[in-house]
C-alpha cells in the first residue's frame, strides 16, 4: 500500500504524447500566479483565534486587519472531494493551522486539487460554527435553536475570494504525527483552534472490520457513513467515518497494524449525537504500512508505565488511564481521592469535601494533586459505591486510596471510570451497581414539591419511566407497567426507574441512574445523554413545576419542550405542543 503523499499534478499532455512521436510538440504548461500573493498578511491560526467563540452555533463576518487591510491568507489544499469521502468541504493548511470551508458544490477537486496553494481574501466572508465545528460558510438560520450558524456558501462566493498560485505540490503540508490518546481529550478552545481540520497521521493502529469491505453491515451506519473505529497500541480509540459514496467504499479494510492519515475534525457526530474528534480519510492512500498481522491491540500489559494490566490484582494507575484515552473497556483503576468536580463552576476540580457532589470523585496519582488534567473522573452510580464513597456524606474519605472497577469512558471531558461495579476501600470490598439488580425494589411516594438531590420516578397512566440503558446515548423514555398500592405509593427501583434532580444556578439538571445528564439539542423530541455537564449549554437545564396533585411540568430551557407521556407510542417524549399526559412525580424513600 502506498504511503500517503500529496502529489504534484503532472501535465496530462506530456504523459499522453511521450512515446507517440519522435519530437512531440508539448503544449505549454500554464502556471497560475495569484495577484494577491504579495498581499498575504495573516496566518490561519491568528484568524481562527480572533473569530473563535465558545458557542456551539454562531456566525461572524470577517472584517479588516487592525491596519485597515483585507485579511489575506494562503495555504495548501489538504482535503477535498477527490475520493468522495469528503463532500462539500475543502480544507487548506499553512504552517500554523488548518481552515475548513463549507461549500455547496460537488467536484471541487476538479478545480482545487490536493496540494494546490490557494490565496484567500477572507474579508467579507463569514466564519462560525455549525454545531461545534468551525467553518467558513454563510449565515444560516437555525430555527430550533433560534440562532444563526455557519451553513454552506455558494461556489461563486468562494471563487470570488480565492486565487490559485503555482502548480499543486506538497510544500508545507506533510501530515503531523499525533498521539491519539493526547487528542481525544484535547477539547479546550486552544486545542480546537490548533488541531481542527489539521492533516494528521496516527501510527500503529488497527481498524475494525479488517478484511471486510468498508461498507459492512457489522459497522455502525449513520447518514450513509459507516463509523469504523481505529485503535492504537495503547487502546485509544477514534471514529473513522467512511462514506458509502467513497470510491474505496468496497475496498477491503486493511488488516494488522499500520498508519492512518486524514483530516482531524471536531464535530457533531450523528452516530451518537455527540461532538468529538473523528478522522476523515481524504482517499485510500491515507492507509499505509499495514502488516496483515492478527495481533489485537490493547491487550496484555499496559504499554506506558509498567506491568499493571487493569485487573483487580494489578489495577491501572491514574497515569495509565490518562494514556489509554477512554477505550471503553472495563478495568480496575487505583489512585487517591483528591476531590470532586463542581457542576456549577464549569466542572472544575475542587480539592475539598466542602459542598461536594455525591455522584462523582476525582482520582489522582498524588494525594495532593491540584491539576484537573492529571485526574481521572469517577462516576458514583446509585448503590453501595455512592453510599460509601461520596465526599458529601463522607468527607473523611478525602486523600484516601481507592481501587475501583468500571468502564474506561470519558466523564467531565476527562479520562473516566463509569458504571462502577466494585471497589476496594479502607481494606474492604464494596459492591456497586452490580449489587443492586434491576429487580430490587424500594418504595416511592407521590410528592407535590421537589428537593435538590432527590431521586424521582416518572409515572402516568399506570406506567413508569424506565431508565436509559448503558448502550443508549439518545432516545425516547420507554415505560413499564406500574400500579400504585392502596396507600398511594409505588414500588420501583432506584437503578431502573430513579432519576436524580439537582438544582443549580442555571436551572434543574436531571440525571439517569448511571449519572449521565438528560439534555436536548436540535429539532428532536427525544433526549440526548451526556457524561458531563456543559454549563454553557441551556439544553442541559430544565424548569420543573409540580402542582397540588403531583403532576409535573418539566420543560427544557433551550428547546422549550415539555415532557409528556404519549399513549399512542407508549413512551415519554418532549414536545412543544400538548399531545399527552404530563408525568406525576414519585420520590424514592
Amino acid at each position: 500500500m502506498k504511503s500517503y503523499k500529496i502529489l504534484p499534478l503532472l501535465a496530462l499532455g506530456a504523459m499522453t504524447l511521450a512515446g507517440c512521436q519522435e519530437d512531440p510538440v508539448l503544449p505549454p504548461v500554464v502556471v497560475p500566479e495569484a495577484p494577491m500573493l504579495s498581499q498575504v498578511n495573516s496566518k490561519i491560526l491568528d484568524v481562527k483565534t480572533q473569530y473563535w467563540d465558545n458557542e456551539k452555533n454562531y456566525i461572524k463576518e470577517i472584517g479588516l486587519t487592525s491596519e485597515g487591510e483585507h485579511v489575506i491568507v494562503k495555504g495548501r489544499v489538504t482535503g477535498v472531494d477527490v475520493s468522495g469521502n469528503i463532500f462539500k468541504y475543502l480544507y487548506i493548511q499553512d504552517e500554523t493551522a488548518a481552515l475548513g470551508f463549507s461549500i455547496d458544490a460537488s467536484s471541487l477537486a476538479d478545480s482545487y486539487k490536493l496540494g494546490q496553494e490557494l490565496v484567500v481574501d477572507l474579508t467579507e466572508m463569514n466564519i462560525g460554527k455549525w454545531n461545534t465545528e468551525l467553518l467558513v460558510g454563510k449565515p444560516e438560520w437555525y430555527e430550533a435553536g433560534q440562532v444563526w450558524e455557519s451553513g454552506r456558501m455558494e461556489l461563486a462566493t468562494f471563487q470570488e475570494h480565492v486565487e490559485l498560485n503555482g502548480l499543486p505540490g506538497n510544500d508545507g503540508v506533510e501530515p503531523t504525527v499525533l498521539e491519539m490518546g493526547d487528542i481525544i481529550n484535547a477539547t479546550s478552545a486552544e486545542d480546537l483552534i490548533k488541531y481542527g481540520h489539521m492533516l494528521v497521521t496516527f501510527e500503529d493502529v488497527t481498524i475494525d472490520g479488517a478484511g471486510q469491505p468498508f461498507v459492512n453491515s457489522a459497522i455502525p451506519l449513520n447518514s450513509n457513513a459507516y463509523y469504523h473505529t481505529i485503535t492504537d497500541s495503547k487502546g485509544a480509540k477514534m471514529y473513522l467515518p467512511v462514506s458509502s459514496y467513497a470510491d474505496f467504499a468496497y475496498e477491503a479494510v486493511p488488516t494488522g497494524r499500520g498508519n492512518v492519515t486524514g483530516i482531524l475534525c471536531y464535530k457533531y457526530l450523528g452516530i451518537n449525537r455527540q461532538s468529538q474528534w473523528a478522522l476523515y480519510l481524504v482517499d485510500f492512500d491515507g492507509l499505509s504500512g499495514f502488516d496483515g498481522a492478527a495481533e489485537e491491540p490493547g491487550t496484555g500489559d499496559d504499554p506506558s508505565t509498567g506491568n499493571d494490566n487493569g485487573t483487580k490484582e494489578s489495577p491501572y494507575t491514574v497515569e495509565q488511564v490518562i494514556t489509554l484515552g477512554n477505550p471503553g473497556s472495563e478495568a480496575w483503576v487505583k489512585g487517591y481521592i483528591v476531590g470532586f468536580y463542581d457542576y456549577n463552576n464549569n466542572s472544575s476540580l475542587v480539592n475539598s469535601a466542602s459542598g461536594a457532589s455525591n455522584s462523582n470523585l476525582a482520582l489522582a496519582a498524588d494525594p495532593n494533586e491540584t491539576d484537573k488534567e492529571k485526574t481521572v473522573a469517577v462516576q458514583l452510580p446509585i448503590g453501595a459505591l455512592r453510599s460509601e464513597l461520596n465526599l458529601l456524606d463522607h468527607p473523611e474519605n478525602l486523600g484516601k486510596e481507592l481501587a475501583i472497577c468500571g468502564k474506561l469512558e470519558a466523564y467531565f471531558g476527562l479520562p473516566g471510570v463509569k458504571n462502577g461495579t466494585e471497589a476496594i476501600f479502607d481494606g474492604k470490598s464494596i459492591g456497586g451497581a452490580a449489587d443492586v439488580p434491576a429487580g430490587e425494589t424500594s418504595t416511592f411516594e407521590k410528592v407535590t414539591e421537589i428537593t435538590s438531590g432527590g431521586v424521582y420516578a416518572f409515572w402516568a397512566n399506570n406506567k413508569i419511566g424506565a431508565a436509559f440503558s448503558a448502550d443508549k446515548n439518545y432516545g425516547y423514555l420507554t415505560v413499564t407497567d406500574c400500579t400504585p398500592a392502596t396507600d398511594g405509593t409505588i414500588t420501583a427501583s432506584n437503578t431502573a426507574n430513579g432519576f436524580t434532580f439537582t438544582l443549580t444556578a442555571d436551572g434543574w439538571t436531571i440525571q439517569n441512574p448511571d449519572g449521565r445528564y438528560l439534555m436536548m439539542t436540535g429539532t428532536f423530541n427525544s433526549i440526548n445523554l451526556s457524561a458531563s455537564l456543559d454549563t454553557s449549554d441551556s439544553g442541559f437545564f430544565w424548569s420543573i413545576n409540580v402542582d397540588s396533585n403531583g403532576q409535573a411540568t418539566i420543560t427544557n430551557l433551550a428547546m422549550n419542550k415539555t415532557m409528556q407521556y404519549d399513549p399512542s407510542y407508549n413512551s415519554y417524549g418532549w414536545y412543544s405542543d400538548e399531545r399527552g399526559v404530563k408525568p406525576t412525580l414519585f420520590k424514592s424513600k
